[in-house]
């Protein structure tokens, strides 16, 4: 940890950063931090920690200009080609990400509401009601389950929450599959 620790406080200074942006993207910091994540037995909060900084490393001197990106992903390859060698799956899928983050990074979602309401032949069978309609989808999780189970919560039918099959959720009334996503991208 201190190691990384002083090698981020090198990279600071200006006059080092630009000399150890031009060696330094071409794969051995991706390496290193790629090592650091694969570590399994050794693995503490300390190395979590070193891994979590080398990463941020990494990442701002990629984004630092088009140059220092263009280094970054040639590294990327020479490192998804050892991966592929070493048939090291998880490190070539970390690795296809972060090229992917480049090519096209991945907007936030723009917020949007869900209407919650119950049937009217339900009224009298659920108790309780969903006052603050409509919610944000931040308040309903990414998943119809989470919809369901945000419902159970606010009508506190906390005997549903665990249960998939005793609440049906109803859109365009249709009966929706509580694995599909609340938004499609």
């Amino acid at each position: 940890m201190e190691f990384v620790d002083v090698l981020v406080s090198f990279v600071n200074v200006p006059s080092i950063r630009r000399t150890f942006i031009r060696s330094a993207l071409n794969g051995q910091l991706l390496s290193s931090y790629l090592s650091l994540r694969g570590l399994v037995l050794q693995r503490s909060n300390l190395t979590q920690e070193a891994a979590g900084k080398l990463l941020e490393l990494v990442q701002s001197i990629a984004a630092s200009s088009t140059e220092e990106t263009e280094r970054f992903l040639f590294g990327c390859m020479g490192a998804f080609e050892q991966c592929q060698q070493d048939w090291d799956t998880k490190s070539a899928t970390f690795i296809l990400e972060q090229v992917c983050n480049i090519i096209r990074p991945e907007k936030p979602l723009e917020p949007f509401a869900v209407q919650m309401d119950k049937i009217a032949s339900q009224e009298e069978f659920i108790r309780g009601s969903l006052t603050h309609n409509p919610y944000p989808h931040t308040d309903c999780g990414e998943l119809m389950r989470d919809v369901k189970n945000k419902i159970c919560t606010v009508l506190e039918l906390y005997g549903l929450l665990e249960d998939d099959n005793g609440m049906e959720l109803l859109v365009d009334n249709k009966i929706v599959n509580l694995q599909l996503p609340l938004r499609v991208r």
